[in-house]
């Protein structure tokens, strides 16, 4: 023990700091229990349902620098990173996130060690985006522990999948004199956390606007971009009930109830955006997606439209054709509006806009408007919902 007390007690003093300072941070760093274990990290670590440390470590760091370690791991929780990892190298994978993260504790003046990764150039972009340019890059996978050169004191985090220690909380061996483990935290119970600890940080008035709009952007590529374009094309399909088509899922329950009946979709459009930010990779992957739509849905057409401040081209898709390949016509400036005018007179059942929304909001029409984004985007859509297209594989 040092006159600044235990390692563990310091850790508690920078949540309660926290609490006071930064209480969105200090709200959601309660969310973890705090656990010595030199054996398991030789910084500080997450697995989203503990904050395991070195004591070593900890005991060469500022009280400041603690709050901000502490508020890094809160932040990798906050944003999902344990549950994003998919089959994606972990150490790279970590890199990527702090490169995402750091840049927003700065901007909230915490005070980070030396050596953290830190790169303006990555500033407001997902770790997803981040990661992708590393690997396009060539970027080594960091030694573990933060022991790379790149970082040499930069805290982990462990996939909750596979957390620290490699087993579940649950799992591991507990000493007579231990509190049961918790129960693991998922990726839902740290998205309900958030907007709980951003109730009470408002509550406080000390929500920054920034910060809760860069999780929110930080977090939106948690949702499966393919998920929400076929629950939009879904949604556009008519639909009845039929009793000749019965609802199987309470047959087995003895209910007869009618079933829905969907006839095929009369014309989707979709609009492309011909600026330099979309590139024919992104193109190929859209194109992709819409043609696995085209045949299952099987609309009457499928009409692609092509636009910079005016529609340069068109092209059509019916359920027999093979696969739809997308190809920029035009280039420059950047106008929605002449896309809406295009349907004006012949609406579709839907419209998808593939973007990067730079350009002055149009008149909003009659039927539903998706915008697929890409993650260059940094504007809200004028109306209509919108997601993020990722151009890597979850």
């Amino acid at each position: 023990m040092t006159a600044r007390g235990t390692a563990s007690e310091r850790i508690t003093r920078a949540r309660s700091r926290l609490l006071l300072d930064q209480p969105w941070f200090g709200a959601l760093s309660l969310r973890l229990r705090i656990i010595e274990a030199p054996e398991l990290t030789k910084t500080m670590s997450t697995d989203g349902t503990r904050l395991v440390f070195n004591a070593g470590w900890v005991a060469e760091r500022t009280d400041s620098e603690l709050m901000a370690l502490v508020a890094h791991e809160v932040l990798h929780c906050a944003l999902l990173h344990p549950y994003r990892v998919g089959g994606r190298d972990l150490k790279l994978w970590n890199l990527a996130c702090d490169y995402a993260i750091n840049p927003m504790l700065t901007q909230q003046g915490f005070g980070l060690p030396d050596g953290m990764a830190n790169d303006p150039q990555y500033a407001g972009l997902s770790a997803e985006t981040i990661y992708a340019r590393l690997k396009r890059d060539g970027q080594p996978s960091p030694a573990p522990d933060g022991g790379g050169s790149e970082a040499p004191d930069q805290p982990d985090f462990t996939p909750a999948s596979q957390p620290v220690g490699g087993q579940r909380p649950e799992a591991q061996a507990q000493a007579p004199d231990q509190p049961p483990p918790p129960q693991p935290m998922t990726a839902s119970d740290w998205q309900i956390a958030a907007e709980q600890a951003t109730s009470v940080a408002r509550k406080a008035g000390k929500m920054d606007g920034g910060l809760e709009r860069s999780v929110k952007d930080a977090r939106r590529s948690a949702v499966d971009w393919r998920t929400i374009l076929r629950r939009f094309v879904e949604q556009s399909m008519p639909s009845d009930y039929s009793w000749s088509s019965p609802n199987r899922r309470f047959i087995a329950a003895g209910l007869y109830l009618p079933g829905v009946v969907r006839e095929n979709l009369p014309r989707l459009a979709v609009a492309i955006d011909t600026s330099a930010s979309i590139g024919q990779e992104l193109l190929d992957l859209f194109g992709a997606e819409l043609t696995a739509i085209l045949h299952e849905a099987r609309p009457e057409t499928l009409e692609v439209v092509y636009c910079d401040t005016q529609v340069q081209a068109g092209e059509s898709f019916s359920p027999d054709d093979v696969a739809i390949e997308l190809h920029a016509k035009g280039g420059g400036g950047t106008r929605f509006q002449p896309v809406f005018d295009h349907f004006r007179d012949d609406e579709p059942a839907g419209l998808i806009y593939f973007t990067d929304l730079q350009g002055p909001a149009p008149v909003q029409p009659d039927y539903p408007v998706l915008w697929v984004t890409t993650e260059a985007a940094t504007r809200p859509a004028p109306f209509g919902e919108s997601v993020a297209l990722s151009p890597w594989e979850p």
